[in-house]
């Protein structure tokens, strides 16, 4: 997802540090955002 379009800038670990809250998902300043269904979906499970 990240290779495409506007996601590309989520690439940069500065700008993806960025992130709000709203509505039930995640956004950042330029109007990215990604629906919370497929946050569940593509979550990946990280080991603590």
């Amino acid at each position: 997802m990240l290779d495409f379009g506007v996601f590309r800038e989520l690439q940069d670990k500065n700008y993806f540090k960025l992130t709000k809250a709203f509505h039930g998902t995640v956004v950042w300043p330029h109007e990215q955002y990604i629906c919370p269904d497929t946050l569940y979906i593509d979550s990946i499970k990280e080991n603590a």
